[in-house]
């Protein structure tokens, strides 16, 4: 599978182990991965994705991997994710719409090295296990405003 026209959604899936499409490279409409059982999703090759792309109260996963993802037409959104330790979003590039990383409180890993651009709204806040020290310095190096905050519980960055 290298390319979907429509929508890729799973919605409510709590017996999936793992969710791991190595050969696709595009999805058209929106990537929606709501209340999964997975712990690992790996999207290895995923490239762009054409409307939103949403990780939205999946418990068990620590790695949500999406290294090769450019673009994104729409929103990015992850949130309510109890155990997500590591989102790799190291080529990312453009988000059209509002990029908001929220509420995951074992997230401690977290880069756009390659962030560019963001439409509308960039926040990352409520992610309690993460660096708003480092979050905020990497994101100012590279001109990003972001609504970034309440984060780790750390009061002051050097």
């Amino acid at each position: 599978l290298r390319r979907v026209d429509g929508h890729l959604e799973l919605n409510h899936v709590p017996r999936l182990i793992a969710l791991s499409l190595p050969t696709l490279a595009s999805v058209r409409g929106q990537l929606l991965l709501h209340e999964l059982g997975a712990a690992r999703i790996e999207l290895p090759t995923l490239r762009e994705v054409g409307v939103h792309v949403r990780l939205q109260r999946s418990p068990r996963v620590a790695d949500l991997r999406l290294g090769m993802l450019r673009s994104v037409g729409g929103d990015f959104e992850v949130g309510d994710n109890q155990n997500l330790r590591m989102l790799d979003l190291a080529g990312l590039e453009i988000v059209e719409g509002s990029l908001r990383v929220r509420a995951n409180p074992s997230l401690d890993d977290l880069a756009f090295d390659r962030l560019g651009m963001v439409g509308r709204v960039m926040q990352v806040r409520s992610n309690r296990s993460l660096s708003d020290c480092e979050l905020q310095e990497q994101l100012q190096e590279q001109g990003l405003p972001c609504d970034c905050g309440g984060n780790d519980s750390r009061p002051l960055c050097d």
